[in-house]
Order: C-alpha cells, then sequence, then structure tokens
C-alpha cells in the first residue's frame, strides 16, 4: 500500500459529508471534487480498495444517510406531506365560509386548500422494522426465532429442530395476535 492512503486526504470531509446527505458516491465526489477533490470515480475506488481510514469513515457516512432516509420515512409516515387540492381539475381555493368570497394571503394570492397526505405503507414498513415480533412475515419470525435463540443462555445456535420449533410457536403467536385484532374472524 502506498504512504498516499494512509492519512484521509483533505477533501475526504466534504465527500463523507455529501454521502450523507446524497446516498452516492458520484454525488459526493462531485462535491469534494470542488475541495480539490478527486475528478475520476476510480479514484474513490482507490481510495476504499487500499484505506482502511476512508473504508470505516464511509460506512459512517453511510449509517449517517441511513438515518436520514429513516428519519424522512417516519415524517411522512407519521406527520403526512402537505398536498393542494385539485377539484374538477382545478386548484381549489379557501374561501370565507360567511361570505364565500376567496381568501386571499398577505400578498394578495389566492390561499389554496392543503390536506395532509399520510403514507400507511411506509408506517407499514416502520412497524416491520420496529415489532417485527409482531408486524412483520415469516422472514421477520425467522430472524427473531434466531435472535432469541442467541440470547439464550447457552449461546449456541439452536438445532435445526429446535429452530423450527420456536418458530412455529412464534407463527401459533403471530396468528392468536392476529385473531384478537380481526376480532376472531380470522381462520
Amino acid at each position: 500500500m502506498s504512504d498516499k492512503y494512509k492519512k484521509l486526504p483533505k477533501w475526504a470531509d466534504a465527500f463523507f459529508d455529501a454521502f450523507a446527505k446524497y446516498g452516492s458516491q458520484e454525488a459526493a465526489r462531485k462535491v469534494a471534487e470542488k475541495s480539490g477533490g478527486p475528478k475520476s470515480p476510480s479514484s474513490i475506488s482507490n481510495w476504499k480498495r487500499y484505506s482502511d481510514a476512508f473504508r470505516l469513515e464511509l460506512d459512517k457516512a453511510r449509517i449517517r444517510h441511513g438515518e436520514l432516509l429513516e428519519a424522512e420515512l417516519t415524517r411522512r409516515a407519521m406527520h403526512g406531506r402537505p398536498e393542494q387540492v385539485i377539484y374538477r381539475g382545478q386548484i381549489a381555493y379557501q374561501r370565507n365560509p360567511s361570505t364565500g368570497q376567496l381568501l386571499r394571503d398577505e400578498n394578495e394570492q389566492f390561499i389554496p386548500v392543503v390536506i395532509r397526505k399520510y403514507s400507511d405503507a411506509l408506517l407499514t414498513l416502520k412497524l416491520r422494522a420496529e415489532l417485527p415480533e409482531k408486524y412483520g412475515g415469516t422472514d421477520q419470525l425467522a430472524m427473531v426465532a434466531m435472535r432469541d435463540a442467541k440470547d439464550h443462555e447457552d449461546h449456541e445456535a439452536p438445532s435445526k429442530e429446535e429452530f423450527k420449533k420456536r418458530l412455529r410457536k412464534l407463527r401459533e403467536v403471530r396468528k392468536a395476535e392476529l385473531v384478537v385484532l380481526d376480532g376472531g374472524k380470522s381462520s
């Protein structure tokens, strides 16, 4: 390994910050290029190949990017996003309930009717990630069974039979929870 890769370059902080923000090595490289960073993607590949410190910082930036994505997912799922109401192909505007006249803002622009849209799909995804035992599918149940096995006192992986037994038990518990949630209608 060349001495070049022993110490992180001056442009590295700009690269890692941009990667954390955009989640793209190419976008991060372009930002770093403005700080004297590499003009070629192959330079980033070389840094990843030869520098343990670079790989470590890139992993940290990847985690920061994942946290940003998770925060955005939570915001959209739980807090929603504003969306203008369209009625008969036109933007709907707020009206004075007494007079029926269109309302204007401080700039004399009409004020659109805005509703808050939530994402049930993102909320479901978040629930499956946070509570796989309750909201996940079979693959999540298998992960839970393995996690429980690792938490067991002997800290050894369970036998195949023991694993199947634990997975069956988790499925039974989940099925019972679904029956309760469904008001006893599930079969």
